[in-house]
């Protein structure tokens, strides 16, 4: 469990989105702890270990160590990882292709014109409005974009318990765009529960109204929101695809820090030599 402290030391110095337990506890209900500068999750058997430390420079050799201090520590069946580097330990179950997260700065912020002039134009067609809970329209939403077959289960799951998660977490902004009708033509979800970091959570469009230049309306007024927070930056999340990828290098987002994915099954003999058995 966390501490009054861990949770302050936490907020301090997050730069990921997993490194925020109320996020990741809303979508997986892991308890959270603070273990050698790092963010861990664990539920039933299976450990979340972070890979990111809060205050210390990333050393893949430091990590190795820790893997195998979690494992004797929490003793788990599943590791999953996820780092700036895979380090050289264990036998991985599945490894995911590499990636990376995107951050702008957002206090020297400046907008392309073109990117300006849609933003423009895109706020004449939409009313943008900040709420804190998700309605029936917004899970809708959420539905008809998960029933896409491209998308994944895991991001089924996790898409299912956003309205939860932005119903239990203070520090998220809800920001949806309407059109002249009141129709909800998109919204983003935006976290600020860092003390330097804005987070570009989730964005959904309907599927029926498009209005060209919603999401970058709705991206605008995150910012700004991380602007008047005083926040430094604004993690845009990682690159995903070519689309997303290209959307957020249009905002002038450039890759910060590197992301890659392990699932490790620790082996009972290994499990006997972390105890020291």
């Amino acid at each position: 469990m966390l501490t009054a402290s861990d949770r302050d030391l936490i907020h301090r110095h997050a730069y990921v989105p997993e490194q925020l337990p109320d996020y990741v506890v809303a979508v997986t209900d892991a308890e959270p702890f603070l273990f050698h500068d790092h963010v861990l999750f664990v539920s039933g058997g299976t450990l979340i270990f972070v890979g990111y430390p809060l205050e210390s420079p990333f050393d893949v050799e430091r990590l190795r160590e820790l893997l195998e201090l979690s494992v004797k520590e929490f003793q788990p069946s599943l590791i999953s990882l996820m780092t700036p580097s895979i380090p050289s330990w264990g036998r991985p179950r599945k490894r995911a292709a590499g990636d990376a997260y995107y951050r702008l700065s957002v206090s020297d912020l400046r907008l392309k014109s073109k990117l300006r002039n849609m933003v423009t134009r895109t706020s004449r067609e939409l009313v943008c409005e900040k709420g804190t809970a998700l309605s029936d329209e917004h899970v809708r939403m959420i539905e008809e974009f998960s029933a896409r077959r491209d998308i994944e289960d895991p991001s089924r799951y996790i898409f299912a318990r956003v309205p939860a998660y932005v119903s239990r977490t203070p520090s998220t902004a809800l920001w949806s765009a309407r059109d002249g009708k009141g129709r909800l033509v998109a919204f983003t979800v935006a976290e600020y529960g860092a003390e330097n970091y804005g987070f570009y959570m989730f964005n959904f469009r309907s599927g029926k109204i498009h209005i060209p230049g919603a999401s970058d309306l709705l991206l605008h007024e995150a910012v700004k929101d991380a602007l008047r927070q005083c926040k430094r930056f604004m993690n845009l999340g990682l690159g995903i695809s070519r689309g997303v990828t290209f959307f957020k290098k249009k905002w002038g987002a450039e890759p910060f820090i590197s992301h890659e994915t392990c699932l490790y099954k620790p082996r009972r003999s290994f499990l006997f030599k972390a105890l020291g058995i």
